[in-house]
């Protein structure tokens, strides 16, 4: 098992959160998981179960700062250490064009993402030192790539996420913790570079968090990679 004696934690579980749970689970790692669904916890926390994993639930989703802090205290009374946070705040926003946009809407879309991320990074670093070092997933939006009009918000949040990874990276470098991204990218949009055979968005992203988390990607730092992916 590549995480064997690992902990991580993984925020946000819609979607790819979920997947990246029961990956991590599956390659030896007990996971902390964070999120505002009782419904989404619950079956992450029963799918890590099957798996013959550990996991605690953690309901987040009232204050950015205050979450981050309950993730890595969960971690810490329940497992003892933080060696994985996988970040998984990236989501739709609302379409509007941008000159009928109330900017408030900028803004509530980029503390739920950009904000909720760092608050959670920010808190996980001291236990990331405690143990030597570790490994930090951003899980960012296929908007990076391809930006649409009407999707300023998603885009503009997905091209912060993006520089404040590479940025951590080298501030954290020096104290062995390893950022990276992921960016689901549907076939349609990613064939033109180099087709695959694709795979469920969800499985495929989340095989790249184990990948970003373990040893196999010790010398893999402030790097973004792109997922092919079906739509499904």
């Amino acid at each position: 098992m590549l995480l064997s004696g690992r902990v991580a934690i993984v925020a946000g579980l819609a979607g790819v959160g979920q997947a990246a749970a029961r990956a991590l689970a599956r390659e030896g790692a007990a996971v902390v998981l964070g999120d505002p669904d009782e419904a989404a916890r619950r079956a992450a926390h029963t799918e890590v179960a099957r798996l013959g994993g550990l996991a605690r639930s953690v309901a987040t989703g009232r204050d950015e700062r205050a979450d981050g802090e309950a993730l890595v205290q969960a971690a810490l009374e329940a497992f003892g250490r933080l060696d994985v946070l996988v970040t998984n705040a990236a989501g739709p926003g609302t379409a509007a064009p941008f000159a009928g946009v109330d900017l408030d809407e900028w803004r509530r879309y980029l503390e739920a993402t950009l904000f909720t991320t760092l608050e959670t990074v920010r808190a996980a670093i001291p236990l990331l030192r405690a143990v030597g070092g570790g490994a930090i997933v951003f899980v960012n939006a296929a908007h990076l790539r391809d930006p649409a009009a009407a999707h300023g918000a998603d885009a503009a949040a997905s091209g912060a996420l993006l520089t404040a990874a590479q940025v951590l990276a080298r501030e954290l470098g020096p104290s062995n913790i390893r950022v990276n991204s992921i960016v689901p990218r549907p076939l349609s949009h990613a064939a033109r570079v180099a087709p695959t055979a694709a795979t469920r968005a969800s499985d495929a992203a989340a095989d790249a968090a184990v990948f970003l988390a373990s040893d196999l990607a010790a010398a893999v730092t402030g790097q973004s990679l792109d997922v092919q992916t079906s739509r499904t």
